[in-house]
């Protein structure tokens, strides 16, 4: 599995995933009460492109409770480089939910539209996290080419770490 991330959910740790490689068609699931036994772990596939009739690429996944609708809710935010129709320009989030009325977080997922719930379709918008507060859903996605407002020499080459962080903040 790549592209992991993880939450706690009751007493259990969950992991989700993409299947390995670039064309990964399915999003995973690992999880255990126990971590530190081996033999605990069990999985189950969240997502797939069998599942949903949309032939995707999956890769980075973020995993987050909150509130939709007046329901509490386990959220996915998947990024998605492939179908281009839904991504736009490569790469973006698309969302996935199951009812929070258990802890069981390896069945239920039903994909959000898509075509209606996409983070972005018009730039590269990779890597989302997905936070819920204050009665708000955060995504914190990676943007390419955006100008670091503490200057042209505030970059990955930077030695200057925290003096060149800068904030980009969508609501």
């Amino acid at each position: 599995t790549s592209f992991v991330s993880a939450l706690v959910a009751g007493k259990t740790l969950w992991l989700f995933g993409t299947t390995p490689g670039w064309e990964a068609k399915e999003v995973r699931t690992f999880w255990s009460a126990t971590p530190g036994v081996p033999s605990s772990w069990q999985n189950a596939t969240v997502l797939s492109t069998s599942s949903t009739n949309i032939s995707f690429t999956a890769f980075n996944t973020s995993p987050h409770k909150g509130t939709l609708d007046g329901k509490s809710v386990y959220a996915l935010a998947i990024e998605w480089g492939a179908p281009g129709n839904i991504v736009g320009v490569p790469y973006t989030a698309v969302f996935a939910v199951k009812d929070a009325t258990d802890d069981d977080l390896s069945t239920g997922w039903r994909l959000l539209d898509p075509e209606r719930s996409v983070y972005r379709k018009d730039r590269y918008s990779a890597c989302p996290t997905l936070r819920f507060f204050g009665g708000w859903w955060y995504v914190v996605t990676l943007f390419e080419d955006v100008a670091n407002p503490k200057g042209k020499n505030c970059n990955s080459a930077s030695t200057q770490f925290t003096g060149c962080l800068s904030s980009h903040v969508v609501r």
